[in-house]
């Protein structure tokens, strides 16, 4: 009911019920036929219907203009053969930003992913290559001073960054997972202090796995305009997320 992977205790549930020889044939069948009456009477959304409604729900959250010169940094973007490239354009528009460039080879889904050794964006340089070789033309090109890499895994639920800066023999910075876990809770303060008077809360709470950096504790310690809390719990998206949706 919260859009969780179940936990240990939920699974052990229906581990049971599965097992279980209490129910007679006809009460089986009866549950079936309520089931199935159930799910026939459900709104059936589409997938743009759901896009909309969530582009609509994360821009009232989190949009604040930003500014971005594009002479000075410009973003590449890798899908990796995946489905990102769709929803991440029009999450561009949706917060105006300026339109990225794409690594082509790999923005089209392609179950295959005949570029890449893996489709793991987070396995470094040997899977960025193509978005790598397309930011360092962008340089050659003098149309920027500076480009950011960011690339989607197949499904786009992850995501790499790396960072191409301008010196006399310019060098890729690849970031851990902690960096960029870093730069996104920065990011979200400077959100919560823009748009303070529109959001019900004015407290942050940070939370993240206790085999990650302690640098959000750091980051919440010394926040003096905005309340901060830091949690660590157990490592994956089902723990951390039961804990944030107990906040």
């Amino acid at each position: 009911e919260n859009g969780l992977q179940s936990s240990p205790a939920v699974a052990k549930q229906i581990e049971a019920r599965m097992r279980s020889e209490a129910s007679s044939r006809r009460e089986r069948q009866a549950e079936l036929l309520f089931a199935t009456k159930e799910l026939a009477s459900l709104p059936r959304q589409s997938v743009e219907t759901l896009w909309q409604a969530y582009e609509q729900r994360i821009r009232h959250e989190l949009y604040a203009p930003m500014r971005f010169d594009s002479a000075r940094l410009q973003i590449v973007h890798t899908a990796l053969h995946g489905v990102a490239d769709d929803y991440l354009r029009r999450l561009f528009a949706a917060f105006a930003l300026p339109t990225y460039t794409p690594t082509a080879a790999q923005q089209s889904p392609d179950g295959d992913f005949p570029t890449v050794p893996v489709p793991n964006p987070e396995e470094g340089a040997a899977v960025l290559r193509l978005a790598m070789q397309t930011a360092e033309q962008l340089l050659r090109s003098n149309k920027t001073n500076a480009v950011v890499v960011l690339a989607n895994d197949p499904d786009a639920d992850r995501l790499a960054v790396a960072e191409l800066a301008p010196q006399t023999n310019p060098r890729w910075h690849i970031f851990h997972g902690d960096e960029v876990g870093i730069l996104f809770a920065w990011w979200m303060l400077q959100q919560v202090e823009k748009l303070g008077k529109q959001r019900a809360s004015t407290e942050m709470v940070f939370i993240n796995s206790v085999v990650s950096s302690q640098m959000l504790g750091a980051l919440a310690e010394h926040q003096h305009k905005l309340r901060c809390r830091w949690i660590q719990h157990y490592p994956g998206f089902k723990w951390l997320m039961e804990v944030a949706v107990a906040q």
